[in-house]
């Protein structure tokens, strides 16, 4: 368990990184034989910027089973690159993908399995190429020229 992620929740802070206490929280104890369908990072308990950052490579820790996985959260961060979100990392179940409220600029999605996507209140720069996800139903993108004016992410 990461000493800092403690000492954050302790102290009542926002994780900037995932990590095995932060599985822990989301998944029991005993998170490393789950297998989670829904992993939720919306909440003001997080203020993510990498969701591969730490010494356990975040959402990439190996020891995490993401072959069940069917709902990921992770608005309402601080996230530019969701990149590592795709079937090549064990996201091969993953059908709803929500991303709001983030700095994305240029996703390159490759998940097949997704049929819902939410990357609207983010800074893209133009609309994400959908081709390595043909299963999507429902996608939100907000105007392009609305979110190129924004600097909200990089305020302090």
């Amino acid at each position: 368990m990461s000493v800092l992620s403690h000492r954050k929740a302790a102290r009542g802070e926002a994780c900037t990184v995932i990590d095995e206490f932060v599985f822990e929280t989301l998944f029991g104890m005993d998170w490393k034989n789950s297998r989670p369908t829904k992993a939720d990072f919306a909440s003001q308990a997080y203020n993510l910027e990498d969701l591969e950052a730490g010494p356990s490579k975040g959402l990439l820790d190996p020891r995490l089973k993401k072959a069940g996985l069917m709902h990921l959260d992770i608005s309402n961060n601080n996230l530019s690159s969701i990149d590592c979100v795709n079937m090549d990392n064990g996201f091969n179940a993953l059908l709803i993908l929500k991303a709001r409220h983030n700095c994305i600029i240029s996703p390159k999605l490759n998940c097949p399995s997704i049929k819902e996507l939410n990357l609207s209140y983010n800074e893209l720069v133009e609309i994400p190429r959908l081709t390595g996800m043909p299963s999507l139903e429902v996608g939100w993108v907000i105007d392009l020229t609305s979110i190129k004016s924004r600097n909200s992410c990089y305020m302090a």
